[in-house]
C-alpha cells in the first residue's frame, strides 16, 4: 500500500469516528436502544412487533437426520416500520444487557403488507446467533464508553429499506426503515 493509500484510509476512520461519537453528549441514561435522530434528539427504539413464524423444511431435515437445513420465517407486522431515517448510516446508542460482538442489522423483505426475516440455525454463528442468511446482514463498527454503554454506526451505508437491529437474538430484534 503506497503513502496515499494509507492516508485515505485513515482519513476514512476519522470521519467514521466522528460520525459514531456525534451527539454522545447527550446520550440517553435510562437503559435501552436508542436512535439518532438529526444531529441531537435519541428515540428510543421498541422491540418489534411480530405477528407470525413459519417453519419450513423441518420435516424432511427429521427424515434425513439432520442432513438438510430447516428456515424460520419471522413476520413483523406492517408494511413498514413505525421508525423512519433518511439517514443512511444511522447511529444508535445501547445502555442496559447488550453486547457489542451481538449487534446486526438485517435487512427484512417486505411481503404481503409484513416484512419478513429468515433464520436457520444451520447458519448461526457466534457472530449471528440467530442464523439470518449473510447477504441480508449489515455489521455494525462500535465504540464502548467507561461505563459500559456504547455506539453502534453500521460500517456501510444502508440502502433504503427495512431492517431489524438485532442484539443476540430475534426476540430483541428493533425494527426501522431507511427512506
Amino acid at each position: 500500500m503506497c503513502y496515499h493509500e494509507g492516508m485515505n484510509w485513515f482519513a476514512l476512520l476519522l470521519i467514521l469516528e466522528s460520525a459514531l461519537v456525534a451527539g454522545i453528549d447527550n446520550a440517553p441514561r435510562e437503559a435501552g436502544v436508542y436512535m439518532l435522530r438529526g444531529d441531537a434528539e435519541w428515540v428510543e427504539l421498541e422491540p418489534a412487533p411480530v405477528a407470525g413464524a413459519r417453519t419450513r423444511g423441518l420435516e424432511m431435515f427429521i427424515e434425513t437426520g439432520g442432513y438438510t437445513r430447516f428456515f424460520v420465517d419471522i413476520a413483523f407486522a406492517g408494511e413498514k416500520a413505525a421508525w423512519r431515517t433518511t439517514d443512511r448510516s444511522p447511529r444508535f446508542f445501547f445502555r442496559g444487557p447488550f453486547s457489542p460482538a451481538d449487534l446486526l442489522i438485517v435487512r427484512l423483505t417486505p411481503r404481503g403488507g409484513r416484512r419478513l426475516g429468515r433464520t436457520s440455525p444451520g447458519s448461526a454463528s457466534v457472530t449471528n446467533k440467530a442464523g439470518f442468511p449473510h447477504a441480508d446482514l449489515v455489521r455494525l463498527r462500535t465504540s464502548v464508553r467507561d461505563d459500559g454503554s456504547f455506539l453502534a454506526i453500521p460500517e456501510d451505508p444502508l440502502s433504503p429499506g427495512e431492517y431489524l437491529l438485532v442484539a443476540g437474538d430475534v426476540d430483541s430484534g428493533r425494527d426501522f426503515g431507511v427512506d
